[in-house]
């Protein structure tokens, strides 16, 4: 006969047992995790996303004005977190009839070292007068290997290098004139006359449709600027004055008030070749910015 102890320690034996076959047919039924294992609403990342590597413009943006007809040229440089190969530039589509890259490839870029670039602006005397906006973009052609700097080298597929260069192009009507002495361009909201006064000649740019008052007259002075400012301030006074740079020339902006009422007059002035040139009217809303934009193109002819 058994003794009851030995019973007791045969079917304790028997029931671990059973429980560790069970857990090894569970694990062994589970799925495996497999690295292909992808939800299905995860879609894969797209060439512009896949791209790590950074690009940095200077300036981060550009801005030029120009006549259609005639031509100009920018430049820009960018520099690359990584090195890069066989890579090109793009214009997009609301530039592309008339702006262009110089180079418009390169093979190698290095990477944390400026490149310049050149873009030429031409266009034709019919390209409709206003402001277009659009970028340039930076694409890599293929995903090539680079010169086995692994470390360093951009080996991901072909796509757009972010961020983008974004490049406003004005595209304004011009005045010269060699017998007023000067040259400007001028938005398509504005309108120009040429006037004459006890003064001398003159030149007179509003916007289309305001007020004579609300303009903006330009003058040339064969006589130093403390003449000019002896003559004006002899029934007005200076309340403001400060020094502004716009297309490589200095100028002095001078807020005047009339002695015998409170209107004021803001008037910019710049030297060059012993002749002054004075650019101003009332003080009233907008002044100031018409004056910004008649000097930012402003030449002595």
């Amino acid at each position: 006969m058994m003794h009851t102890g030995h019973k007791w320690t045969i079917f304790s034996l028997v029931a671990v047992l059973a429980l560790g076959l069970g857990a090894l047919v569970l694990v062994g039924g589970q799925k495996k995790p497999h690295e292909d294992d992808v939800p299905a609403s995860k879609a894969p990342p797209t060439a512009r996303e896949n791209s790590s590597t950074i690009i940095t413009w200077t300036p981060a943006s550009l801005s030029v004005t120009v006549t259609p007809g005639t031509s100009t040229s920018i430049s820009a440089s960018f520099t690359s977190s990584k090195n890069l190969e066989e890579v090109t530039f793009e214009v997009s589509s609301t530039l592309r009839g008339f702006v262009s890259v110089v180079p418009t490839s390169l093979n190698k870029v290095r990477k944390d070292t400026a490149t310049a670039v050149t873009f030429s602006i031409a266009p034709t005397s019919s390209t409709t007068l206003g402001t277009v906006t659009g970028t340039i973009e930076l694409v890599k052609v293929r995903g090539k290997e680079g010169d086995g700097n692994s470390e360093d080298d951009d080996r991901g597929p072909a796509g757009v290098r972010e961020p983008l260069l974004p490049i406003r192009v004005n595209l304004w009507q011009s005045f010269a004139d060699a017998n007023f002495g000067f040259s400007f361009q001028y938005p398509p909201t504005m309108q120009v006359q040429s006037e004459s006064d006890a003064i001398g000649p003159s030149v007179f740019i509003s916007d289309i449709g305001d007020e004579y008052t609300q303009g903006v007259t330009i003058r040339k002075y064969d006589q130093s600027l403390s003449s000019v400012l002896s003559g004006l301030t002899s029934d007005m006074q200076i309340v403001g004055q400060v020094n502004q740079t716009y297309n490589g020339q200095v100028w002095t902006l001078y807020t005047f008030q009339e002695n015998s009422s409170d209107v004021q007059f803001i008037d910019a002035f710049a030297q060059k070749a012993g002749v002054v040139y004075q650019v101003g009217g009332i003080l009233a809303p907008g002044a100031s910015s018409t004056i910004a934009t008649i000097l930012s193109s402003f030449e002595p002819l």
